[in-house]
């Protein structure tokens, strides 16, 4: 089994899914991609997966629909939700709906990275 953590990248743009894939690998991350909402939720229930990052904006089915859901599915799962434009009451939406972070595009690497290891070490779900 391999130790490391498994994130998954659910966002509409491949561009952004294969720089975050990328990013994440070379920290030495497992990464599951999902291009929609509908399959990102179904990444989530078939993998073991110990952080969500979800954009905001999805053809089928909004970030906050996805963290919902998640949270419904799997309330120790920490989900951070990106977005391509500040918008403070979605962010506190987001938040209030127990969004580990809220992130704006174009991202700061480093700060994104830490949000989500510091979200996997912060959970209450045991992670080996």
């Amino acid at each position: 089994m391999d130790d490391s953590p498994c994130i998954l990248i659910i966002d509409d743009r491949a561009d952004v899914t294969a720089i975050l894939k990328q990013y994440f690998e070379a920290a030495g991350c497992e990464v599951l991609t999902g291009a929609s909402g509908t399959e990102g939720l179904a990444l989530a229930q078939e993998h073991e997966v110990h952080a969500i990052l979800v954009d905001i904006c999805m053809p089928d089915m909004n970030g906050d629909d996805v963290l919902a859901q998640v949270k419904r599915i799997s309330p120790n799962v920490p989900v951070i939700v990106m977005s391509g434009a500040e918008n403070a009451s979605i962010a506190r939406r987001c938040l209030d709906l127990g969004a580990a972070d809220f992130v704006c595009k174009p991202f700061d690497f480093n700060y994104l990275k830490t949000s989500v290891l510091m979200s996997i070490v912060s959970s209450p779900r045991t992670y080996n």
